[in-house]
This record gives C-alpha cells, structure tokens and sequence, in this order.
C-alpha cells in the first residue's frame, strides 16, 4: 500500500474537516477514524475526536 495509504490518510483528513465545517459531525468522526495511528496527523486526530 505505501504511497498510496498516505494519500488516503491525507485525503481522509480534509474530507474530515471538511464536514467539521459543515456541522456534519457523524460524518467527520467516521472519515476521521479511518486514518492510520501511523499518520503524521493521528494526534490532531485524536484531539478532535476528543471535543466532538
């Protein structure tokens, strides 16, 4: 998978934020949950899975 599930976590952050802005809350923590406790943004994952 390599290149390819960066990409996918890095797609599944701003589709993430993207509903955030909306108010699309359900949405946001189902794409946010996707991505790779390996990710370079898994912290900012978690903090905002916290607040919703």
């Amino acid at each position: 998978m390599g290149q390819a599930h960066i990409y996918e976590d890095d797609a599944n952050w701003y589709i993430g934020l993207s509903y955030l802005k909306e108010g699309k809350t359900d949405e946001a923590r189902n794409v946010l949950n996707k991505i790779s406790n390996k990710s370079n943004r898994y912290k900012d994952v978690l903090s905002i899975l916290e607040h919703l």
